[in-house]
């Protein structure tokens, strides 16, 4: 009987401790864990430098002399790389973003800006396509800069981006959180650029058919590229301490993207003056921290950090056409192409 009674003592005793212990925390919750007075909205600004602009151009094969009737190509292909082209990093690089948070979506929209300045002298004669360029009142579609020829070029390139991120989960409390995400994004590159190669000296054919090359001068030229990617990443924040009673956080972020592409150069809206079979390899990192500091009851400051690489490989490719057609395009050389770039940034903005 007494056993029976302590054994009851115990299992209520056992019952009222458990009752009375605090549930542990919730380790997963469903979307992004917004608090309330969290800040949903970002808008910031950034500065920073390409690094790094690496490249090479490479020629393969003309696909017009593979067609019956033709013979061997009298030009060998050509190639060069972009520190021959005297391309190595920009001048600073600005851009403005803006982020609106939800619970199971982020949406981010960002533009850019930045100029480059290449100066170099041709290991060989450079046979360039250009938007125009004149000759004794005349204007002409391609340049040929001549072996030993001092250069300079100019480059302002402009940036439109589009990212959606689905944030499925909030892993973590309240001190330490991890969101993952799946991203889409859509971004858009035009660049207009000027090649100075001194007093236009007169004009030379060039290639089979023949087209009419001006030697020297000044060519304008543009390009324009949209690429889309899918990619996975995430952001580790760190409730660093309170500030008018909210969170100070530490956020660190990054996301993994990639497109692999084979199509035309219209599906990417490439600029080229005749379409293109392409396949690309595309991939992009970017890794970012930032620091976010309440200033009001309602809006944060931040300050932050940003890398981000871009390692591209395509191949371009004349489409099959007859004879009568590629004759009438002067189809150039297939290229191989490759093309890698390092934009590092900072940023500051504000929250709401």
């Amino acid at each position: 009987m007494r056993t029976r009674t302590w054994l009851r003592v115990l299992l209520v005793a056992g019952w009222v401790a458990g009752a009375s212990r605090p549930a542990p925390a919730q380790l997963f919750h469903a979307g992004r864990v917004i608090g309330e007075g969290e800040t949903t909205r970002r808008l910031r600004f950034s500065v920073g430098r390409y690094t790094e602009i690496d490249g090479e151009v490479q020629e393969t094969t003309r696909r017009l002399r593979t067609l019956p009737g033709q013979g061997p190509n009298p030009e060998t292909p050509e190639s060069y790389t972009f520190e021959e082209l005297g391309i190595a990093e920009s001048d600073l690089a600005f851009g403005v973003a803006f982020e609106k948070l939800w619970k199971w979506a982020t949406l981010r929209l960002d533009a850019g800006y930045f100029t480059a300045d290449f100066r170099g002298e041709a290991v060989r004669d450079y046979y360039i396509g250009v938007s125009s360029v004149s000759f004794a009142g005349q204007t002409y579609e391609y340049m040929v800069i001549p072996k030993d020829s001092a250069f300079a070029s100019e480059l302002d390139g402009f940036s439109l981006g589009a990212r959606g991120q689905f944030t499925p989960v909030t892993v973590g409390g309240d001190s330490v959180r991890f969101v993952p995400w799946l991203a889409l994004a859509l971004e858009g590159t035009f660049a207009t650029f000027t090649v100075d190669a001194g007093p236009a000296r007169g004009v030379q054919p060039y290639e089979l058919p023949p087209r009419d090359y001006v030697i020297g001068g000044s060519g304008r030229g543009r390009n324009m590229v949209v690429v889309p990617s899918v990619g996975l990443g995430g952001e580790l924040t760190f409730d660093l301490g309170q500030s008018r009673g909210r969170p100070v956080s530490l956020a660190l972020y990054g996301t993994y993207s990639l497109l692999k592409f084979s199509g035309n150069t219209d599906d990417l809206r490439v600029g080229s003056r005749n379409d293109k079979d392409l396949d690309v390899d595309y991939r992009s990192l970017e890794l970012g921290a930032r620091l976010q500091i309440p200033v009001s009851r309602r809006t944060d400051l931040f300050v932050g950090v940003e890398y981000r690489t871009i390692d591209a490989e395509a191949d371009s490719r004349a489409p099959e056409r007859d004879l009568e057609d590629a004759l009438a395009r002067r189809e150039k050389y297939d290229k191989h192409i490759v093309f890698d770039t390092t934009l590092i940034q900072a940023y500051v903005g504000l929250a709401w």
